[in-house]
C-alpha cells in the first residue's frame, strides 16, 4: 500500500501468489477492506490455506482488479473509502465481467438492515465482524466449490 506526500492511503492492489512461480491454487480471493490488520490477517490465513490473494483498500479499487484479475471470490468490508462495499457489489452484479463471481461482505455494522442491503445489492454471504479467518475461509471454499449459475 502506497502513501501520498499528506501521508493518506492509496489504494494499490498488492499480491500474494500461493506456490512457487504463481503454480494452480485453490482458487483467486480479491479483498477489499481499509484497515490494513483485516486485510492481513485474512489474505495471510487464505494464502496458507492454498488460495491465490489481492488485496485493495477500497470498493473502487476492488472493481477495476475484479474486472482485470477476475477473482474466483470478491470478499467485501461494507464501510471503506470512496466505493462502499454495498455500491461495489452493485456496480460489480451490473457487469458482465463480474456479475457470476461470488461476492462476501464482512462488516462490523452487522445489523439487520445491513445485512438485508447487502444481500439486496447482490451479495452471497454476510459475515459480522470480528470474523474468524476459518470461518471467512469456509465460505470462500464453499462459494468456489459451488457451480455457476445456469445462464
Amino acid at each position: 500500500m502506497g502513501t501520498t506526500e499528506s501521508g493518506e492511503q492509496r489504494a494499490s492492489p498488492s499480491s500474494r501468489r500461493s506456490g512457487a512461480g504463481g503454480s494452480a491454487s485453490a482458487g483467486r480471493v480479491l479483498i477489499a477492506d481499509d484497515t490494513f490488520d483485516t486485510r492481513e490477517l485474512y489474505g495471510l490465513y487464505l494464502t496458507q490455506c492454498g488460495f491465490a490473494v489481492q488485496t485493495v483498500t477500497d470498493g473502487e479499487a476492488a472493481i477495476e482488479i475484479a474486472l482485470e484479475s477476475q477473482p474466483d471470490v470478491i470478499v467485501l468490508d461494507l464501510s471503506m473509502p470512496r466505493v462502499d462495499g454495498i455500491t461495489a457489489t452493485k456496480r460489480l452484479r451490473e457487469h458482465p465481467r463480474t456479475c457470476h463471481i461470488p461476492v462476501i461482505v464482512v462488516t462490523g455494522f452487522p445489523h439487520r438492515a445491513a445485512q438485508r442491503s447487502a444481500i439486496e445489492a447482490g451479495a452471497d454471504v454476510f459475515l459480522g465482524k470480528p470474523c474468524l479467518p476459518e470461518e471467512l475461509g469456509k465460505q470462500v471454499q464453499r462459494l468456489i466449490k459451488q457451480p455457476p449459475p445456469a445462464g
